[in-house]
């Protein structure tokens, strides 16, 4: 990837000159109010970002009371705009005013990010990189945080194509740090989601069915009683919501998508009323993909009304958008959104979900793709679906336990009586393995 950056007037002269500026991204800093002013791209590039800010210095910022932290908050904006151009395999330009403040700064942060070279642009006389504007895009394109799936299913729920492990390695391959498990009516991947981890977060959770509405939410455990209360859910053999709220401690629950209730109430036309109550139930609202754009907005209508976050989720069935066949093959039916084509269901990285998303506005659609997504799993404890099995692992490791294992069998093995029987119950009881 190429980066430069240029004035007002040379842009402008390139332009006049039908200079090409094909596979190019552009990101236009102008002046706070002269909006109708800035450079006309039209036809010109591929894509571009107008960002609208003063070229100030730290002394000015503070003198007008001021902070770092509230400067430039268009910074994470920008650093997805970079980071789609350069996965885009996009040259990026950088223009403001002079070509010395803003876009400097600008080029030199995405330099430093990229090949660690961002002195460069420091180091040219010429220019006089705009300090805050590089400190706070570099920042932005450090700590950029990738979304969090909260509604995914293995090959433990009907129509689930992939096994848990294809999906954790699937997560760690795009660079995403957590992952909800959330099979339909079962926990049965939790103890291979456990052991194949691989660094990533694991959100224990569950898609329930209410028999007597015929509809579905998600559960999913916010620490080590709740996934105690899961389990019993898990085993209840008629589900209602007054059973959900007698064991709701340390549990988060999602209003789940189409099969859920706040989704059917606002398909049926219920009263603004009855929406209310019926999202009050529920810890986050849950949007999908597949929903219709007009519904999407009246749940996140009643997330800002009742101050309840929005979470975009994919309902996950699968890793890839090929393996769509096996899971219609397994019995679901190809889902269409405003008569639109075939949509999927499969793992998606954050800009495929920011891109699904975009009608809602940048903000708004990062907001509800990677801001609440990691708001939910910032409030979900480490913890271990087997417990007590993390620390008997630490304590001898699989290893030593099968170990102990064969020189008891081998120990007892010639004269097996019922005495002999218990003291090797007993003993492995007591040791390594927990029976």
């Amino acid at each position: 990837m190429c980066v430069a950056f240029y004035s007002r007037k040379t842009i402008e002269n390139l332009i006049s000159a039908e200079i090409s500026f094909k596979n190019c991204a552009v990101i236009s800093f102008y002046d706070v109010g002269d909006n109708e002013n800035r450079v006309d791209y039209s036809g010109v590039c591929d894509r571009v970002l107008y960002i609208g800010i003063d070229d100030i210095d730290r002394e000015e910022l503070y003198d007008s009371g001021g902070s770092f932290d509230t400067f430039f908050p268009e910074a994470n904006r920008t650093a997805e705009f970079i980071i789609d151009s350069y996965n885009s395999g996009l040259d990026i330009i950088c223009q403001c005013e002079y070509g010395q403040g803003r876009s400097a700064g600008c080029a030199a942060a995405i330099l430093e990010h990229y090949y660690h070279n961002g002195i460069s642009v420091f180091s040219d006389y010429g220019c006089y990189p705009n300090l805050l504007i590089y400190h706070k895009i570099l920042n932005a394109l450090n700590h950029r945080q990738e979304r969090v799936e909260l509604h995914l299913h293995t090959n433990m729920s009907a129509a689930g194509v992939c096994s848990v492990e294809e999906l954790i390695v699937q997560t760690a391959e795009f660079g995403q740090t957590a992952i909800a498990i959330t099979d339909y009516s079962t926990v049965q991947a939790f103890t291979e989601a456990y052991l194949t981890a691989c660094g990533i977060k694991l959100i224990y959770g569950m898609e329930c069915n209410f028999p007597d509405m015929q509809t579905t939410l998600v559960i999913i455990a916010k620490n080590q009683i709740g996934l105690e209360n899961l389990y019993k859910i898990s085993g209840a053999a008629y589900l209602t919501k007054k059973k959900i709220s007698e064991l709701r401690n340390g549990l988060i629950v999602g209003s789940g998508s189409e099969t859920g209730e706040l989704f059917r109430a606002i398909a049926a036309g219920k009263s603004e009323k009855e929406l209310i109550e019926i999202a009050r139930f529920y810890d986050y609202l849950e949007i999908c993909h597949t929903m219709p754009r007009e519904n999407v907005l009246k749940i996140i209508r009643l997330g800002t009304q009742l101050d309840i976050p929005v979470c975009a989720a994919g309902n996950v069935y699968y890793c890839r958008d090929e393996e769509i066949i096996f899971h219609i093959l397994l019995g679901d039916e190809p889902r269409y959104v405003d008569g639109e084509d075939v949509v999927g269901l499969s793992l998606c990285e954050t800009e495929c979900m920011l891109d699904l998303f975009k009608y809602l506005g940048e903000e708004k659609a990062y907001e509800v793709v990677v801001t609440n997504t990691n708001r939910i799993a910032d409030m979900i404890d480490e913890m271990s679906p087997l417990p007590g099995y993390s620390e008997q692992r630490q304590l001898a490791g699989r290893e030593e336990a099968e170990r102990l294992v064969r020189d008891y069998a081998e120990k007892y093995a010639l004269n097996w009586d019922n005495e002999r029987i218990l003291c090797f119950a007993k003993e492995i009881k007591g040791g390594v393995i927990d029976t």
